[in-house]
């Protein structure tokens, strides 16, 4: 709608000279507003426009609760304003300092400030279950030994108040800690992504593509146990202190040796054999560790990888052949006494197992 300068003029003066009471609810202000309605009406009443024949402008009284008046007639004309999203409605009344806070706080809401983990390192009471007396039955000489050495203090690793690692030396559990200590409280730190994997002959744990502890001598004396059980233990344990799923025992090996399955397979009677071979060379020529997930097969190439299921409990480990056995008809397989531990064939001796050939990723 397009105003000649003496309508203009005229709507000019008519605001102008209306006061500014005309703006607040009281009773003056209710009369100036009607006033100045009157004499906005008869600023368009010479000469009519067609938008607003026949039509009259007018205020409405309006209550406490509202902080502009309303319009009687909208002019179909005026697009209606943009409308803005917030996570909470904007008081009328509220000051501009208020309804900026509240734009704020929505925009904030999901912004949660990084909490720092803690890593400390504590004692440990010392190890002493059904496996320390079997060990103690089977090699008694060894175990009188142990006893009468100087004991060393076990420590632990402790990540927000949970156990991670168990350690028999202060200094490398300091070592271990200091390592986790600096990733864990990255800003990008994701344990999700928590795996294990192999650096060179040394399992480690891995955070995405960046290696995060390598279980070397620096943190592991070389007669410690089965080193990579040790690197899925402890990727496990880093897991659940933050809340995350722990990976499975045969999913993590695959992780960590980069293997998957093959359709090859086979079916037998699997043994086992631990504490008198311990520390005696294999056919291989490594050394012999009752505690590594190793086996003996009559023929297999050295290193084959085998994924060996208990068909009595369907508890599976991944093994890679170093030794040759079993002698004993009908067994085909020979377990070291770590992964009779894990299908659960420590307690029977002879399990019947069915076998998948592993291969490269």
């Amino acid at each position: 709608m397009a105003l000649s300068p003496d309508r203009a003029f005229a709507l000019l003066a008519a605001v102008s000279a209306a006061p500014q009471s005309w703006q607040t609810n009281t009773p003056q202000g209710q009369q100036d507003s009607l006033a100045l309605s009157m004499r906005l009406t008869q600023a368009f009443s010479t000469d009519p426009s067609p938008g607003l024949q026949g039509k009259t402008l007018a205020w409405q009284p309006t209550d406490s609760t509202t902080a502009c008046p309303a319009m009687v007639q909208r002019w179909s004309h005026i697009p209606d304003p943009p409308n803005f999203h917030t996570h909470a409605p904007l008081p009328q009344q509220a000051t501009v300092r208020e309804q900026l806070l509240t734009v704020l706080s929505g925009m904030m809401e999901d912004y949660q400030t990084q909490k720092t983990a803690t890593v400390t390192v504590s004692s440990a009471l010392p190890r002493f279950d059904i496996e320390t007396l079997w060990d103690a039955w089977q090699q008694p000489i060894n175990h009188f030994k142990a006893q009468w050495s100087p004991r060393q203090e076990q420590v632990q690793v402790m990540v927000n108040g949970a156990a991670i690692a168990t350690l028999s030396h202060s200094t490398n559990a300091k070592h271990l800690a200091d390592q986790i200590r600096y990733f864990v409280n990255q800003p990008d730190w994701d344990a999700t992504q928590l795996e294990p994997t192999l650096m060179g002959q040394y399992p480690a744990i891995r955070s995405g593509d960046r290696l995060m502890v390598v279980i070397d001598d620096a943190i592991v004396p070389p007669e410690e146990q089965n080193r990579e059980l040790l690197a899925i233990d402890w990727t496990n344990n880093l897991r659940q202190a933050f809340g995350v799923e722990p990976l499975e025992l045969v999913t993590a090996q695959q992780m960590m040796y980069g293997i998957r399955e093959t359709r090859e397979d086979f079916e037998g009677v699997a043994s086992w054999y631990g504490p008198m071979f311990h520390g005696r060379l294999t056919a291989n020529g490594e050394t012999y560790n009752q505690d590594a997930f190793t086996a003996a097969h009559p023929y297999l190439p050295f290193n084959t990888y085998l994924k060996v299921i208990n068909l009595e409990s369907q508890e599976a480990v991944i093994v890679r052949i170093n030794d040759r056995g079993p002698y004993i008809q009908p067994r085909t397989l020979d377990l070291s006494r770590g992964v009779a531990r894990c299908i659960e064939s420590k307690e029977s001796g002879v399990v019947p197992y069915r076998a998948i050939v592993m291969s490269s990723s």
